[in-house]
């Protein structure tokens, strides 16, 4: 306004076509779009899920590989640490020897690329 000089009216006129009405007040509103979004247009497969079946036999093997004796009886605090510490040392075991396998920048790509497909499944 401080470059219309004198001019009151040219300076309603200005303050006018500023001036939306109740109507027009929306008209601008859109709801941006995220990195996750544009990365969704490139990648249209489902995302990998476990199965039932897959978790029981896991279980199962995991007590296999911590050497837990079936059927065992567990009703101690000691013998309750012992079974637990069994359990994370085969789980660590599993892991680190998977990570041996995998090139570890596939790994995160892979990882994350399921991630977002579960993302956009919601």
């Amino acid at each position: 306004m401080a470059g219309l000089g004198g001019s009151h009216e040219r300076a309603t006129e200005v303050l006018l076509s500023l001036a939306l009405s109740d109507d027009d007040r929306f008209m601008h509103l859109f709801v941006t779009r995220d990195a996750r979004q544009y990365l969704q247009e490139f990648d249209h497969e489902a995302p990998e899920l476990l199965h039932d079946d897959e978790v029981a036999f896991s279980a199962i093997h995991i007590a296999q590989e911590a050497n837990l004796n079936a059927p065992s009886k567990i009703d101690t605090v000691d013998s309750s640490n012992r079974a637990l510490n069994q359990l994370v040392h085969a789980f660590w075991t599993r892991i680190e020897a998977r990570l041996r396998e995998i090139d570890r920048g596939d790994l995160v790509i892979a990882c994350i690329t399921n991630h977002e497909r579960r993302v956009r499944d919601i």
